[in-house]
């Protein structure tokens, strides 16, 4: 509300601390006005005259750094806004492991009885927002016939999108990709650790596509399944051919050789989802990336 931002920036000015930590531009501007040390994160461009003018008033305080959640990110506002590069910093989004802990312990026969998953030899899952556009690349994860019965379930959105989803695939005559709405974290972690492979995608119409940092994909990492993802934009800095089954959203039956290759052999596909698990516990931790964070910002740790 309006009343709590106001508070905030009152609070960012006024209060007896140090340091501002901030997502808005507006508080961080205050706050360095009265000599506080700052630190901005931005997950996206400055959008709007304002917004952007007090970008530009930002980089003449030295009391000053910002935080990127990707690198393509950093550049931009190095680029466009001429910050200096050592008061910028980038700092992928994370994930809390411990949150997988309990989901890896349980069998996947277990998990899928109780989230009640039609028995196949195969279950992809994708979970996360439809309004980004990218539900019909799911029918293409269910194309390959050589690993038996495939299933895709997307797990998000709401009941509407997910019933016109539907509609959309029964027109198709598509009846092994299904959609369950919106659920909770814990739901959807069930959701991840019972698949034999998850699904990601960035698509070209989402606004973020070049600079984002999806929690999904270290969720991802840290449920040990191994991944089918568009590495295509600022996902990139983080997926690779070693720790995950690359498609290119350009050749829509790349998706069905990602399939194709993650279920016929069954080792590389550990290894790969093993090395996603490795990257994720060393570099994209929310308590590493808080550490990395206070080591920039020259606060004691």
């Amino acid at each position: 509300s309006k009343l709590r931002y106001l508070e905030a920036c009152l609070i960012g000015i006024f209060g007896n601390f140090k340091y501002v930590f901030t997502r808005e531009i507006a508080i961080a501007f205050c706050a360095c006005l009265v000599g506080k040390k700052v630190i901005l994160e931005v997950h996206r461009d400055p959008i709007g005259f304002l917004p952007k003018m007090l970008m530009m008033q930002l980089k003449k305080f030295s009391n000053f750094k910002l935080v990127a959640i990707s690198n393509a990110l950093s550049t931009y506002m190095i680029r466009t806004f001429e910050f200096p590069i050592e008061r910028v910093f980038t700092a992928h989004d994370g994930v809390f492991l411990e949150d997988y802990q309990d989901s890896r312990l349980r069998q996947k026969e277990c998990l899928r009885e109780e989230l009640q998953i039609p028995d196949h030899d195969k279950l992809i899952v994708h979970t996360g927002s439809l309004y980004k556009g990218g539900a019909e690349l799911f029918g293409y994860t269910v194309k390959p016939k050589s690993f038996g019965r495939l299933l895709f379930i997307h797990i998000g959105g709401s009941v509407i999108e997910c019933n016109d989803w539907a509609n959309f695939y029964k027109a198709k005559n598509i009846h092994n990709v299904i959609f369950r709405p919106h659920t909770s974290f814990e739901m959807i972690k069930k959701y991840q650790s019972c698949a034999d492979a998850l699904f990601y995608m960035s698509v070209p119409e989402s606004p973020i596509h070049w600079c984002t940092s999806p929690l999904k994909v270290f969720e991802y990492m840290a449920s040990q399944v191994p991944i089918i993802a568009s590495i295509a934009g600022s996902v990139g800095e983080v997926l690779n051919e070693d720790n995950c089954f690359p498609f290119e959203l350009e050749n829509k039956l790349s998706i069905s050789v990602a399939v194709e290759d993650l279920f016929s052999d069954e080792k590389h596909a550990q290894l790969i989802s093993h090395n996603a698990y490795n990257e994720v516990t060393k570099k994209y931790l929310w308590k590493t990336r808080v550490e990395n964070i206070l080591k920039f910002s020259a606060v004691k740790i």
